[in-house]
């Protein structure tokens, strides 16, 4: 049954496909299928941030195999070494981190790294994490209710912070995105990262867009919300300019999770 078979574990099974081209479609409007401006000389394919944003819900183990088939032996590696030297670090406690928050840290042999972060695997996670973009989806939802709705936009932002503030103690507790940003600041001022990137997927892609956007990181989300409407409402709020610059999301027509808050400029 599927229940004993490997394959069927979500944490241990990817299927890797020999030789597949990616075909490109007519109706993209720009190519955004190899990234390189922006990003800190690593030259990636956007099927490079998918495989990576899905390492992220995998064990240590396979993602170690997974890296190998992927990138070429030795070529990447998951870096359990650094997260714990992180999570034992005196910053870590002293900024209150221990959150539930799974990430991994791909380095390569180039010097570079991407940090991953992991979407929801339970009803907890999913809780957990709607709370940092309530505010936001309710006033998505009464903007469209709303003749005329395009005019209040301009204000929305304001209104999600003051909705926040009310709730400020039970939704600090859910700001996952506080450790994430540690561990990038970690990366940069204390091991010298020069070249870092984030990627993650779901709601994991939204916590790397607000990771990202706080520590001046480039950002490519798969299937991320968004953080346009919310950005005040975060510790620290994060600017327009740097949504709009540093951070990148893949939108899927029918995932309802990348429609959540308003998009910042560069998405496909």
């Amino acid at each position: 049954s599927s229940q004993n078979d490997p394959s069927s574990d979500p944490t241990t099974a990817m299927t890797l496909v020999d030789g597949y081209i990616y075909q490109p479609q007519p109706h993209l409007p720009y190519p955004t299928c190899v990234l390189k401006k922006g990003f800190g000389g690593n030259i990636f394919e956007l099927s490079d941030f998918a495989f990576l944003s899905g390492l992220a819900y995998k064990t240590d183990d396979f993602a170690t195999e997974a890296l190998n088939k992927w990138f070429g032996e030795g070529v990447a590696t998951n870096n359990v070494e650094l997260i714990e030297e992180f999570k034992n670090s005196e910053g870590y406690g002293e900024y209150g981190f221990g959150s539930a928050v799974s990430y991994k840290l791909i380095t390569f042999t180039d010097g570079g790294g991407v940090l991953t972060i992991r979407g929801t695997q339970t009803a907890w996670d999913l809780m957990a994490d709607a709370q940092l973009w309530i505010s936001a989806i309710l006033f998505q939802g009464l903007r469209s209710l709303l003749p005329l709705s395009e005019l209040f936009t301009p204000i929305l932002h304001h209104m999600v912070w003051i909705v926040t503030q009310l709730e400020s103690k039970s939704i600090t507790k859910v700001s996952y995105y506080r450790e994430t940003r540690g561990f990038v600041d970690y990366l940069k001022e204390v091991k010298g990262f020069e070249r870092l990137l984030v990627t993650g997927h779901s709601l994991g892609g939204g916590l790397a867009i607000i990771t990202g956007a706080e520590s001046n990181t480039s950002v490519v989300a798969i299937s991320g919300p968004n953080a346009m409407l919310s950005r005040d409402s975060f510790i620290p709020p994060v600017t327009v300019e740097n949504l709009n610059t540093l951070t990148f999301n893949v939108i899927p027509a029918r995932d309802p999770v990348a429609k959540i808050d308003d998009k910042a400029r560069l998405y496909q």
